[in-house]
């Protein structure tokens, strides 16, 4: 037996790596793991899809290599995951047929007393066919026929992942909107998401990358780069914001937000709570995982002198956006009328805040950047977000958010919730 290892697609600290490669010259992916538990865990996942006549990738190979555990599949040609489909088709009516497929899917495996619990859609393959495959079987199980509650657990988890559209779309073809089960499940599965996501950025994972340097602690995206040493060249030349809370700059495509201690108060307690630079730094990442448009996220780096936290400090890629207001001004001076489509933007904007009941804290324009060759609205400065579960409490804090964009807007539109 021939096993070559060309290309890392994945690794989980501790636990296993995923690598493309061949058995025997077939191409093939092949996942390692260190521990025999979670081996089987996989081994015992796949055989129940095969039992259960659901596709997913043939395995090779499974045993033992050396001192590792090597499970091989065959390699799906010409395909990706059903994520990475979702996000990079333009085309709605495709990408509906495809996530209807997945509800199926779903649906036929609860018949068989399968679920995912990693309900996901990159946990779904997508040939040049159409063909849908289940991968990932480590989070296969089995349950009882009288379980019924599990199906709509792990189903909302799915949907919680769509955008608005998606969830319109989905709801409305398999009836789920006047399902009690299902609606208390989506909104549960929404918040504890956000709240697991909101902790996995902050710690070594598939995704993010946490290090010391000297007195500083850095947490960062893998596949970024971003060197520690340009903090040491920034100086006045490089400010394009300098105020009492925070002062920022630009080196290159970076943006350096440094998080300025506003007083002997505001240093006690930043010692006990989360600065503002690591909210900014998981709300960017939960706004991504969203599809909220932001600047891209690319470290934050805490300093501390002794036990006390002295300085953050989040980077972003630059944003190529011109702001709201400018935007406004130049529009209105050649059309003698407002944009229709940012009108149009902002309404968009504001219903996925209040789809994932999310409050911005500082909803103004001058937080509002639009990209015209793009026609992409970002939002930025996000130290105050805050996301909630319970509508009522959302509900108050999203009319604030209301009233500040609107006192922004002159009297030119007005948006209510």
């Amino acid at each position: 037996m021939n096993i070559e290892y060309k290309l890392k697609i994945r690794e989980v600290p501790h636990k296993k790596t995923v690598y493309v490669g061949s058995l025997n010259k077939s191409s093939a992916i092949i996942k390692i793991f260190i521990k025999k538990q979670d081996f089987l865990k996989e081994l015992k996942g796949v055989l129940l899809l095969i039992s259960a006549s659901v596709k997913t990738p043939r395995i090779l190979f499974q045993g033992k290599q050396k001192e590792n555990w090597i499970i091989a599949y065959e390699k799906i040609e010409n395909a990706q995951t059903a994520f990475e489909f979702v996000n990079s088709e333009k085309n709605e009516i495709k990408k509906n047929k495809v996530i209807a497929k997945i509800i199926l899917i779903n649906e036929d495996m609860a018949q068989k007393n399968l679920i995912q619990k990693d309900n996901y859609l990159k946990n779904y393959l997508i040939n040049k066919n159409g063909d849908i495959y289940v991968i990932d079987g480590e989070q296969i199980k089995k349950i009882n026929c009288f379980n019924y509650l599990m199906k709509w657990k792990y189903l909302a988890l799915l949907i919680s992942k769509l955008d608005i559209n998606q969830f319109n779309f989905v709801v409305e073809k398999f009836n789920y909107k006047n399902n009690i089960f299902f609606r208390y499940y989506y909104y549960f599965s929404k918040y504890k998401e956000i709240i697991k996501f909101k902790k996995k950025c902050l710690r070594n994972s598939t995704d993010f990358e946490t290090y010391y340097i000297a007195n500083k602690k850095v947490i960062k995206k893998r596949e970024s780069y971003f060197n520690e040493n340009i903090l040491k060249t920034l100086d006045k030349q490089n400010i394009i914001k300098d105020g009492n809370t925070c002062t920022v700059f630009q080196y290159k495509d970076f943006v350096i937000k440094r998080y300025n201690i506003k007083s002997v108060w505001h240093f006690l307690r930043l010692q006990f709570t989360k600065s503002r630079a690591i909210n900014s730094w998981q709300a960017s990442n939960i706004f991504n995982l969203l599809g909220i448009a932001t600047a891209e996220p690319v470290c934050v780096i805490q300093k501390r002198k002794a036990f006390f936290v002295t300085e953050s400090l989040f980077v972003t890629r630059l944003i190529n956006g011109e702001n709201i207001t400018e935007y406004m001004k130049n529009y209105y001076r050649e059309n003698k009328m407002p944009s229709k489509i940012l009108h149009k933007k902002l309404q968009v904007l504001l219903l996925q805040l209040k789809f994932h009941k999310i409050f911005h804290g500082d909803l103004k324009f001058s937080n509002l950047l639009f990209n015209k060759k793009l026609n992409e609205l970002y939002v930025i400065d996000l130290d105050s977000v805050k996301f909630f579960r319970m509508n009522k409490l959302f509900n108050f804090y999203h009319r604030k958010d209301l009233q500040r964009l609107n006192l922004t807007l002159n009297n030119q539109w007005r948006f209510e919730s």
